[in-house]
């Protein structure tokens, strides 16, 4: 059995213009939504089969419009089962690639508030200064990845996701209506640099 662990970079390919869309549509200065992601992954070998799990969010975008603020992001954990198609051992270092295939849960998130420091009693007198907006989907993941390892490993994955069942948008205290349609759609790239094991 081997496993790896992994500090991961890279880009997704998801269409947020519908949120964005809406900020700008109320009046906020939004800037480009950078599409860089940055994450966890790991890995376990078991014969030729591979059980991957990554975590990774964006950095995010924030849109102002006097004194309101609204941040928007997206998180992605997801599960992969990969078979190992080609591995070479040399030298007692690794190359390994194989495809993998998963579901996974994606959640947006939408915060906002006014920008001033505000009294603990006037946030109970008026919640709406503050607002927690989320919208979570399922999705399925095909991909593509291969690690090598040379004293420490490095890993390199292509994918993409797609939406399995879409959930509505929400609040913590019920259903929010006329919401931007987003999906957690699109290619995906990333690079992987961590430690593995070195048995095979």
């Amino acid at each position: 059995m081997n496993f790896g662990f992994f500090l991961t970079a890279g880009w997704y390919q998801v269409d947020f213009n519908p949120v964005i869309n809406a900020f700008t549509s109320r009046g906020y200065e939004v800037g480009e939504f950078n599409r860089v992601i940055l994450g966890l992954s790991g890995y376990i070998l078991w014969d030729n089969f591979v059980f991957v799990g990554n975590w990774f969010r964006f950095i995010g975008v924030e849109g102002i419009s006097e004194n309101k603020r609204v941040y928007f992001n997206n998180m992605v954990f997801s599960g992969d089962v990969g078979y190992v198609l080609y591995h070479n051992n040399l030298r007692e270092r690794r190359f390994m690639v194989y495809p993998s295939f998963g579901v996974g849960y994606s959640r947006f998130e939408v915060k906002g508030g006014v920008i001033e420091n505000t009294n603990f009693n006037d946030l109970l007198e008026n919640p709406q200064q503050s607002i927690y907006i989320n919208h979570s989907q399922y999705i399925g993941i095909i991909a593509l990845r291969g690690h090598f390892d040379f004293g420490f490993n490095l890993g390199l994955g292509f994918g993409y996701t797609f939406p399995i069942f879409k959930g509505k948008w929400d609040t913590d205290f019920g259903e929010v209506y006329n919401a931007p349609d987003v999906d957690s759609k699109g290619l995906f790239g990333q690079i992987m640099v961590g430690f593995a094991t070195d048995k095979w």
